[in-house]
């Protein structure tokens, strides 16, 4: 920002001036100082610090008998209100959380790296804040102050100027209290601490008028990012489940109604005016739920299930607003005492059905999704909730829900979000389709219908009642769902975390979303979209083949991978009419429409395409038609507000990028190729290009 001007240059022969330029008025741009998390005394790899860590917190927790009041409140709960549970269990789970920070900041000593480390220095410190407790003494007398005389006695032994009890008296006893004369030294020794780090520190909003508001200070973007993503947590609400009371009553908020184990049965009288698409949803959940007999999915914690999961789990990764982080997990997972306790404490949590207060609160962190878009409706919201809540999901919706998945049959294969499966898998199966089509010359359409705010946008109620057709327990998702639909959520920007919720769930206006960032998000989002396929294929829409060989019948409906979705639609016989074949398409794309709004959900008409292979015969052999012959087709998708959006028709030769992968129904396998080689040059042209 400086400009220092040449020899003979400026004001004169041999002056010498400097100029300050303001940054902000050369790029009109603020540079705001970035602010970081705090350094984390606890590392597990650290072996020392690991077990200063363990015995500390062991200590405590035997020496206050946590397990045992863990396993009281167990076996008395069902003579406890809720109000009773709650305030017994905060109790416990705030005297488990003093006792891991505590045991984190007495673990090590960390040297500051703003001073400079030798011996004068630290002597000064020490000074520093023996002269800070000295004067909280004068202005508030301790009720025992031996511990600072002690004090005061070390830093004798080490050559300090307070070599005795009776100079340190002295200073305390003095009238004119030394208040600018400690200020001044803690002026001169202490460095302010360092800053940096950060995500977000500017946001843009489109408004109604077309215009575009930005915001740049702290409040502000606190604000607006509550108020969007508080909405898009709440778009759930527009299910039809929400407009019948009845049955919203039956199912419960979070799938755990008086009425839902006759829902699963198939023995429910539903209400009237209960939406088609609903019910068909909940049918195949009966169906289900029937289909698997008395199997259910075990939610019981062990100490092996506690162990293995974070002797290897990543340390790094941020979670926990209470500042309980991975390290205080990884560590414990190497003593089996403090393993009993988070294990007795996720059963206790469980089986009473109340949640600690500590769960509730939860960081929302803004990134950008592409780099310079700051336009908050395009910004990523990630969740970061509890380290222990979200691996007590992990456990039971990912791990042990993707087992008993697989065991009996369940996930569909259309679905391509699971296990020892990937987007390339997905990618071969609907090229492959569209060889099949180009080899048989029969009509085919690929309807893009891509979900619009994927996670943010399940409703809780039909969410529950599909974890509970996979056989979660009833505890465990009444536990997760009530949590998340109450959790109040800080703000994590550049300019740091907000000192209140900016937005949050409360009784009357529950929060709807999953929580991207929750490991109970994508396999509770699975759940929903494997009873829509099952219905969506009840209803007859999807491709029927049968192999020339093994006479097998393949049913495939729709390529899903989480969001992404494109529906397969192929022609009823051969040689059908484009306008009869489109017709069918259409049907089949209202029908999924309606099924993923009865879940909360809806298609998002930008992300959403078309392709059209249609065929005719010149002089006896198959040519594909061109887009002109049936560009005056047109598909639309239905939306919430129940106005269809029409999608666009795209060229077989359009090249679009779905899963991850350039591809077009023509499978030109040149196509990924060269758009590799046109993202290199492009980043060959940003390095070379001058700064």
């Amino acid at each position: 920002h400086v400009l220092q001007s040449a020899h003979k240059a400026g004001v004169g022969d041999h002056r010498f001036f400097v100029i300050d330029i303001d940054l902000n008025t050369m790029i009109c741009e603020d540079f705001p100082q970035l602010v970081r998390y705090e350094g984390r005394k606890l590392q597990s790899k650290k072996y020392k610090a690991r077990k200063a860590y363990n015995k500390s917190v062991r200590e405590n927790v035997i020496r206050h008998k946590l397990i045992e009041k863990y396993a009281s409140l167990r076996s008395n709960h069902s003579s406890l209100t809720n109000e009773e549970k709650q305030a017994a269990l905060d109790s416990i789970d705030a005297q488990k959380t003093e006792f891991m920070r505590c045991g984190e900041k007495h673990c090590r000593k960390i040297m500051r790296g703003t001073i400079e480390n030798s011996p004068q220095v630290k002597l000064w410190i020490k000074r520093r804040r023996l002269f800070s407790l000295m004067l909280k003494h004068k202005l508030s007398p301790l009720k025992d102050p031996r511990n600072l005389f002690r004090a005061c006695h070390v830093m004798a032994k080490a050559g300090g100027p307070l070599a005795v009890r009776q100079p340190c008296d002295y200073s305390i006893q003095q009238d004119e209290a030394p208040e600018l004369r400690v200020s001044h030294l803690i002026s001169r020794v202490k460095k302010p601490s360092p800053k940096g780090g950060g995500k977000v520190f500017k946001v843009e909003r489109r408004e109604l008028d077309g215009t575009t508001s930005v915001f740049n200070s702290k409040k502000a973007i606190e604000a607006v990012a509550g108020q969007t993503i508080g909405e898009r947590y709440r778009l759930a609400y527009s299910a039809p489940i929400m407009a019948n009371p009845q049955l919203l009553k039956d199912v419960g908020f979070a799938g755990d109604g008086d009425a839902i184990e006759s829902i699963l049965h198939g023995t429910y009288e539903f209400p009237l005016g209960t939406d088609e698409y609903t019910k068909l949803l909940m049918l195949e959940a009966a169906v289900m739920f029937c289909s698997l007999g008395e199997s259910e999915i075990e939610d019981m914690v062990h100490r092996h299930d506690f162990q293995n999961f974070w002797k290897t789990a990543r340390e790094k990764t941020e979670s926990s607003y209470s500042r309980c982080h991975f390290g205080h997990y990884v560590s414990t997972s190497h003593d089996n005492v403090l393993s009993d306790l988070h294990v007795s404490s996720l059963n206790t949590i469980r089986e009473i059905g109340v949640a600690p207060s500590r769960w509730r609160n939860a960081i929302t962190v803004l990134l950008e999704k592409v780099f310079g878009n700051r336009f908050i409706d395009r910004l990523r919201a990630i969740c970061l909730l509890e380290a222990d809540f979200n691996w007590l999901n992990k456990l039971i919706f990912a791990h042990r829900l993707e087992q008993f998945c697989r065991k009996h049959d369940l996930i569909p294969a259309d679905q391509f979000a699971k296990s020892r499966s990937s987007c390339e898998e997905a990618t071969l199966v609907k090229n492959t389709t569209c060889d099949l089509s180009r080899i048989m010359h029969s009509s085919f359409i690929i309807g893009g219908a891509d979900l619009d705010q994927c996670f943010d946008r399940s409703n809780a109620p039909i969410a529950g009642l599909a974890a509970r057709a996979h056989r979660v327990s009833r505890e465990s998702t009444r536990l997760m769902f009530t949590t998340m639909q109450n959790m109040q959520y800080f703000v994590r920007t550049g300019f740091g975390i907000s000192k209140e919720p900016a937005f949050g769930g409360q009784e009357g206006d529950l929060l709807m979303s999953l929580g991207q960032g929750s490991s109970a998000a994508p396999m509770g989002m699975r759940n929903i979209i494997t009873i829509a396929t099952n219905a969506y294929k009840r209803l007859g829409h999807g491709i029927r083949m049968q192999t020339a060989i093994s006479q097998r019948l393949l049913l495939l409906a729709a390529i899903i991978y989480v969001d992404d979705t494109d529906l397969l639609h192929w022609g009823r016989f051969y040689g059908i009419d484009d306008e009869e074949f489109l017709a069918d398409a259409q049907a089949a794309t209202i029908d999924w429409c309606m099924l993923v709004q009865a879940t909360g959900g809806a298609v998002k008409p930008a992300k959403s395409f078309w392709y059209l292979l249609s065929w005719r015969f010149h002089r006896g052999r198959p040519v594909l038609k061109q887009k002109s012959e049936y560009s005056s087709l047109s598909l639309a998708v239905p939306q919430p507000n129940s106005t269809p959006a029409t999608i666009p028709l795209l060229d077989n030769l359009h090249t679009e990028k779905t899963l991850g992968v350039w591809s077009n129904p023509l499978n030109d396998p040149g196509v990924p190729l060269t758009k590799r080689k046109e993202k290199g040059l492009l980043w060959v042209e940003k390095l070379q290009r001058p700064a």
